[in-house]
C-alpha cells in the first residue's frame, strides 16, 4: 500500500490503512506491505520548499526557471491565488446583458425560500 494522499503518518493513516486495510488483507489471504509517507524526509521538504519560494517569485512578477523531470518539461501552474489582483492579460468576465441579468433573477427567483435562507429546489 502507498498512502499517495498523505505527507505524514497520522490517526487516520495508521486506523485505515496498518488497521483496516491489513486486516482486511489478512482475512482475504494477501500479503502486504505498507510504503512509508514522505513525512519530514529532507528531500520532500526541499521540494516544497522550492514549490513556495517559485510561487512567492511568481506573485511578485519574478521570471522564474522552474524544475522539472523527465522529457515533458514543467506542467502548468496553480491558479492565482485569490488575494492577487489579476494580472493584465487575465481573462475579462463579459459584462451581463439584459438576457443574462433576466435569467439570473429568475434563477434566484425559483432558489428563494420564504423566511429562510437562498437554497437550490431538485425535483424528486
Amino acid at each position: 500500500m502507498v498512502p499517495i494522499g498523505f505527507v505524514s503518518d497520522h490517526m487516520e493513516v495508521l486506523y485505515d490503512l496498518d488497521t483496516e486495510a491489513t486486516a482486511k488483507a489478512a482475512e482475504l489471504g494477501l500479503p502486504v506491505r505498507r510504503s512509508a509517507t514522505v513525512g519530514s524526509d529532507p528531500r520532500f521538504a526541499a521540494a516544497v520548499r522550492d514549490l513556495l519560494l517559485e510561487r512567492a517569485a511568481t506573485e511578485r512578477g519574478t521570471r522564474v526557471e522552474r524544475c522539472a523531470l523527465g522529457a515533458l518539461g514543467p506542467s502548468t501552474t496553480c491558479a492565482p491565488s485569490a488575494a492577487a489582483p489579476p494580472g493584465p492579460n487575465a481573462p475579462r468576465r463579459p459584462a451581463p446583458t439584459a438576457r443574462t441579468r433576466r435569467a439570473s433573477a429568475r434563477v434566484r427567483s425559483r432558489t428563494r425560500v420564504r423566511g429562510g435562507p437562498r437554497i437550490a429546489r431538485t425535483r424528486a
